[in-house]
């Protein structure tokens, strides 16, 4: 049968704040069956507390300490939930559907693909969202890393990718094709809505709570690999169908909660170093991004300190447009 099972308004907590998830790791055989289900005001907390604080308007995830790979799909009705946490070098594996809400840190790896349109991922540095499916994808929130030199990933899948709120500092990584780089593989990327990074804080020893906003970014990604980085045109191309990719509605609407940069990487890791890059802008009329004109190379040489030469060289990491001001 299903290993967790909520319904009728039962709930189910499987964790415990300081011994985290105590050694839990499954893998469910019976691809039929759910790791977790909930349905009729059925709740399920698998390795996360999720409480919401009045004061200042904000759901606080305490995602406890992984100890295992986790297998299995999970699935909620409108009426009912279920939150799942992983933190560490571990993976899930599974198919999110419905009302779930996934929240994976430090490393965490999801593989798998969300169903309908009301899953919800929060990633933290470093963690990724490997997108095994070929179909189209659909989020209604996703909250990316705090901080944009700590970014969580996205490797995008086949079909397009909807995400109706964001906010974070996300990597979303495409691949290009082997034969013509300017060949970007992958599907297209719409945010309908974003919203300035939340970053909840306390005194020490203090239950008082405050929320400072700082500005979400999001890049998009490909690899160096294959691409001829003596052509500029080249480049300029591979960077032009990079931007092509996404589309951020709200921008028709006045809205300008998100900056970003379209780059050409030293690997798709966590790791990787920018090779060349440039900032992106949003078309008033559509929403569709552009990439700017300028085409930068950051910092990966010797620095000698005379900002001149140094940009002379081709050492350059500047924002612009949209993006200025911003803490790319």
């Amino acid at each position: 049968g299903n290993l967790l099972y909520a319904h009728d308004g039962g709930i189910i907590n499987v964790g415990h704040k300081t011994k985290g998830t105590a050694g839990l790791k499954i893998t469910m055989g019976d691809s039929s069956k759910y790791l977790a289900l909930a349905e009729k005001g059925g709740n399920i907390n698998i390795g996360v507390v999720v409480e919401h604080l009045d004061s200042v308007d904000y759901d606080k995830a305490t995602v406890l300490k992984g100890s295992g790979d986790i297998s299995g799909n999970m699935k909620a009705d409108d009426d009912s939930k279920v939150n799942f946490g992983l933190s560490g070098k571990y993976k899930y594996k599974g198919d999110a559907e419905g009302n779930v809400n996934l929240y994976l840190k430090s490393g965490a790896c999801w593989e798998g693909s969300a169903i309908g349109d009301n899953t919800s991922l929060d990633l933290g540095s470093d963690s990724l969202w490997n997108i095994t499916s070929s179909s189209a994808q659909h989020l209604k929130v996703h909250n990316g890393a705090d901080s944009s030199s700590k970014r969580s990933f996205v490797n995008v899948g086949e079909g397009n990718l909807t995400i109706d709120k964001y906010s974070g500092n996300t990597t979303f990584v495409y691949q290009h094709d082997a034969t013509d780089a300017s060949k970007i593989l992958g599907g297209d990327l719409t945010i309908k809505s974003a919203a300035p990074v939340k970053n909840l804080s306390s005194g020490v020893g203090s239950e008082e709570y405050s929320v400072t906003e700082t500005p979400s970014t999001v890049y998009l990604q490909t690899s160096v690999d294959g691409i001829d980085t003596t052509d500029e045109a080249a480049v300029n191309s591979v960077l032009d169908n990079l931007a092509k990719k996404l589309i951020y509605s709200a921008y028709v609407d006045g809205e300008r909660n998100l900056s970003g940069r379209v780059e050409i990487a030293e690997g798709l890791t966590s790791s990787s170093v920018s090779k060349y890059y440039s900032n992106i802008t949003f078309d008033a009329a559509n929403g569709q991004a552009k990439k700017e004109d300028v085409i930068y190379k950051p910092y990966t040489g010797v620095i000698f300190g005379d900002a001149a030469a140094d940009a002379k060289a081709g050492y350059q990491d500047v924002i612009s447009g949209t993006a200025a001001d911003k803490n790319l």
